[in-house]
């Protein structure tokens, strides 16, 4: 009888809006298939400082998404010289538009960035 169900989850991935993404050409599709063929259970999209790249996999994401595969949204925050980032990950209840609002007001207060 299993106690557990282990799930393997990249929490820290870059998409080609990252500056630190080496090959700016990946398209959303061709993201997500490498994602999913890696044998992950789930990814959490957190580029640097940016939510830009989220709209183009929530347009593309129904051909991968489903009970083997999910995809999260989230954002690393760089909010120092000295290198400090922060990952934080959005609830899932929330639209891409809400994900962007926070983004571009709430998070951007609180740090002052």
């Amino acid at each position: 009888m299993a106690l557990a169900k282990w799930y393997k989850v990249d929490f820290h991935t870059h998409t080609p809006e990252s500056k630190c993404f080496p090959d700016k050409s990946i398209t959303a599709e061709q993201w997500l298939g490498a994602a999913k063929q890696s044998g992950l259970n789930a990814v959490v999209v957190t580029d640097h400082n940016s939510v830009g790249f989220i709209s183009k996999i929530e347009e593309v994401k129904k051909n991968y998404v489903d009970d083997s595969f999910k995809v999260f949204y989230g954002i690393e925050l760089c909010v120092s010289a000295e290198f400090t980032h922060i990952l934080i990950i959005f609830n899932d209840a929330l639209t891409v538009t809400q994900i962007e609002d926070a983004r571009y007001h709430n998070i951007r207060e609180k740090f002052r960035w």
